[in-house]
């Protein structure tokens, strides 16, 4: 789950929705559901609604119930089969339909789809006004552009990880420092400058992985990681891609509707 649930999740709400939507009872329906086609958040709507009634007024509690659903069906194997199917009900309008089962994928095929993921977020820039881009540095609320950024930070962070090298090795500049030089005079981010490094770093960070995986067939003492611990690397860096797709997808379709 992304950082900016951090606060909301300690909170005594925060727990208690948590509580209640990862639960093992829940992803029974929400996988139930999943086979039938419908958003799996649909099976908590009636009981968020019995229960926490402030949820239908606060959006920032709406988009939490979303993503503890989404952690739990990806922790499940499923995979985003629609980012926007109808819900039932009045507390939410629509939400993520997931794959009816999990989906068994080798590391060696996440990592090819994790090749394009720069250009999908090339794309979808494309459609999201400047105005909408601002960079941040401080405040709870993280704008969709720091997001951005921060995937860059992120292949960094991984790339160091699976070859045992400090933080300094490829990255030598903080995060702050890192908006700061993919932000345009005018506060926004630097669509094109950002797609470029975040195409350079993916690939490097690809190159990586796919040699260790090869490394690590032939020998468990040949990597950094052991085998499961550079999978789990690997299916945690395809979470934080499919989490941003997703979050992008949806917010390139608020704008469509003009919310």
């Amino acid at each position: 789950m992304h950082s900016r649930f951090n606060e909301l999740r300690k909170t005594k709400l925060g727990k208690g929705l948590e509580s209640l939507l990862s639960s093992p009872k829940k992803y029974v329906e929400y996988a139930a559901l999943s086979r039938a086609g419908l958003p799996a958040i649909t099976a908590a709507v009636h009981e968020l609604e019995e229960l926490f009634p402030i949820v239908r007024s606060d959006q920032a509690a709406r988009q939490f119930c979303g993503a503890v659903v989404g952690e739990v069906m990806r922790d499940a194997g499923h995979e985003i089969l629609r980012p926007r199917g109808r819900v039932s009900g009045n507390l939410f309008t629509y939400g993520t339909v997931w794959t009816p089962f999990p989906v068994q994928k080798d590391p060696a095929q996440i990592v090819r789809s994790m090749r394009s993921v720069p250009g999908k977020l090339s794309a979808m820039l494309n459609n999201i006004p400047v105005r909408f881009l601002q960079i941040e540095s401080q405040g709870g609320r993280v704008p969709i552009a720091n997001r951005i950024v921060e995937m860059i930070g992120m292949d960094v962070e991984l790339y160091n990880r699976v070859e045992g090298k400090s933080a300094e090795a490829l990255h030598d500049t903080t995060p702050e420092a890192e908006l700061v030089a993919l932000t345009a005079n005018e506060g926004t981010l630097k669509v094109d400058e950002f797609v470029s490094k975040f195409e350079n770093c993916r690939a490097i960070l690809c190159q990586s992985l796919t040699h260790n995986i090869e490394k690590a067939s032939k020998s468990a003492e040949s990597t950094i990681l052991k085998p499961d611990a550079l999978q789990d690397a690997i299916r945690l860096a395809h979470d934080a891609d499919q989490v941003l797709l997703n979050d992008l997808q949806e917010f390139v379709l608020e704008l469509s509707f003009g919310s």
